[in-house]
């Protein structure tokens, strides 16, 4: 009697213990109605949201992992997050905040639920193919011939996710700007702006991803 007695109780500690682990489609469902930007990594062990008002786009960004019963804040990141979006290795996330021309990216750890670091770019932000690498149009001292949003010409840089830095891939001059598009192996391809002629152009340089 004993012994019935011990199995039964295993079982319903496994089940209450299985219960409270959540999957990735426990998790989605469990995410409250005032959430926006819910987004799942790409190795589908956590997703990422923004609790708040989605209308005006602002909220505090939380982190829950498959597995766990209950989601995590991520302190010091609670603003005006418009997309969030994974590395491809799915160790980094970026909180990317505004909604002009110039915003902010904030890189989080999500298996750790901390702020890394920040910086400030126009245009796109994108993951080299091993995650190492952020190419991102930054603002240059270089001023626009022609009249633009921002108060200055945009270069082609990088930021380093382990050394938590930036430089320079790419200087523009005062009739052009740079946007990147997307990485093919090492090579980033990118778009050149005329500013005077109001055209542009794809190109491509090698930069180790």
């Amino acid at each position: 009697m004993k012994k019935i007695m011990f199995y039964i109780l295993f079982i319903v500690t496994s089940i209450c213990v299985f219960s409270n682990s959540m999957t990735l489609i426990g998790i989605e469902k469990n995410i409250s109605g005032s959430s926006y930007c819910v987004t799942v990594s790409p190795n589908q062990k956590c997703v990422t949201y923004v609790k708040g008002d989605s209308n005006f786009m602002y909220g505090q960004l939380y982190i829950w992992r498959v597995g766990s019963n209950q989601s995590q804040k991520v302190l010091s990141v609670e603003d005006r997050i418009c997309e969030l979006t994974f590395s491809p290795d799915s160790n980094i996330l970026l909180a990317d905040i505004g909604t002009s021309a110039l915003r902010t990216v904030i890189v989080v750890s999500p298996s750790k639920g901390t702020k890394l670091g920040q910086f400030d770019f126009v245009g796109s932000a994108i993951f080299s193919p091993n995650s190492s690498r952020i190419a991102y149009g930054s603002v240059s001292r270089v001023k626009p011939k022609v009249a633009t949003e921002i108060n200055g010409v945009v270069d082609l840089s990088l930021y380093f996710v382990d050394k938590k830095s930036s430089a320079t891939l790419l200087k523009a001059t005062s009739n052009q700007s740079f946007e990147p598009i997307s990485w093919k192996g090492s090579n980033l391809i990118y778009k050149c702006y005329n500013l005077a002629q109001g055209s542009s152009q794809n190109l491509m340089l090698t930069a180790k991803p």
